[in-house]
């Protein structure tokens, strides 16, 4: 019958849904979060992040899929090196915090990264107005029994999602197991300190993540040579003519 014809078929229209498209804010944003969380954000003395960062590449890519996907590795490693730097002033100078007081937290299924969602109080008076921009990297502290800070957090790396914010009322993106992690979620007042921006790492990523084709440059970016012939001009053949014609006669 039909309906035995359709049994372990899905209907039409009802098969396996597409993967959703990661785009570039959300890989770079996984990769700080993540490394900070995991002790990798700071590189150990002697390692190859710590003693000239990537390194050279290759001269030559066989693809342009190996060619971004090189670039990406290259912007990731450069977000963390900077992020990392800042960490470290930061930590030394302890500048003055800006004031967060959250709205709603929300931890999407099928995503590591969890938002949290704030109302920006007045900013220190050394300055920070324009620091919650999209691809602007913080370290949020949360409040706990008057004090900031826990035993339990020390503080979550965080970035502002520009999909979602405002000046007043910005969004950043934390990683969901470190927020678990924190026990302080549902704080209601959190600080923040500005670190850097990565905003010029997120939109390479999401370029390296698109591979646009662009003919007359992808082929050099691979690193592959310009096709060549020889062309002979219609002139050259006329003066050997000519020359032939003065040796006969001669």
């Amino acid at each position: 019958s039909p309906g035995a014809s359709l049994a372990g078929r899905p209907l039409p229209g009802m098969g396996k849904k597409r993967p959703r498209s990661v785009t570039g804010p959300e890989i770079v944003s996984t990769y700080l979060c993540d490394a900070h969380f995991n002790g990798r954000l700071l590189p150990q003395s002697g390692s190859p992040a710590s003693s000239g960062g990537a390194g050279h590449g290759p001269l030559r890519f066989d693809s342009a899929k190996q060619y971004f996907a090189y670039m990406q590795r290259i912007m990731l490693e450069e977000a963390r090196a900077e992020v990392a730097e800042a960490l470290t002033a930061a930590e030394k100078r302890r500048q003055p915090p800006r004031l967060l007081r959250l709205q709603q937290s929300q931890r999407p299924g099928g995503r590591r990264l969890a938002s949290l969602e704030f109302c920006a109080e007045a900013a220190p008076a050394s300055g920070g107005k324009d620091q919650l921009r999209p691809g602007a990297a913080f370290l949020l502290q949360p409040r706990v029994g008057g004090r900031y800070g826990s035993a339990s957090c020390s503080g979550l790396l965080a970035v502002v999602d520009g999909r979602a914010s405002t000046p007043k009322q910005p969004v950043f993106e934390v990683l969901s197991s470190a927020l678990e992690a924190c026990g302080a979620g549902e704080a209601p007042v959190w600080e923040a300190r500005y670190l850097a921006t990565v905003l010029v790492a997120q939109r390479c990523v999401d370029v390296c993540q698109r591979r646009p084709a662009v003919p007359g440059i992808l082929p050099r970016l691979l690193g592959q040579r310009a096709s060549t012939h020889i062309r002979f001009d219609s002139s050259d053949g006329e003066e050997e003519a000519e020359e032939e014609e003065a040796r006969r006669t001669a």
